[in-house]
């Protein structure tokens, strides 16, 4: 009989501000870190990608904006880390060019979404 090894339910975890913590709360986001400025997002960033039970860590894009992505994360299959957008210009383009153009910036290859 094989034997199927044991997975470890992991988190979504996001950083926002404030004006979204009840949308998030809302849509079943277990944990949510409350950021007032980008020194306090880099801050909590920087502590969730060292914790190994989570999976995904969702950052306001106007957090994101200064914070440097700590080196460990680039070796390791998660936390990934997913940029929410939340400037007018971002909600202005089409989520399909968005995603489109997100996935060309990391990984350098263009997708068609049918």
């Amino acid at each position: 009989m094989v034997e199927l090894p044991e997975f470890k339910k992991l988190k979504l975890v996001a950083v926002v501000r404030k004006e979204l913590l009840p949308l998030l709360k809302t849509l079943g986001v277990g944990s949510v870190v409350v950021a007032d400025d980008t020194q306090s997002a880099a801050l909590a960033i920087e502590e969730l990608v060292k914790s190994d039970d989570i999976a995904v860590v969702l950052v306001q894009k106007s957090l994101m904006r200064s914070v440097k992505i700590p080196a460990e994360t680039h070796s390791k299959l998660y936390p990934i880390l997913v940029e929410i957008p939340d400037e007018p210009a971002d909600v202005a383009v089409e989520p399909r060019e968005y995603y489109r153009e997100l996935v060309r910036k990391f990984i350098g290859y263009e997708i068609y979404v049918g």
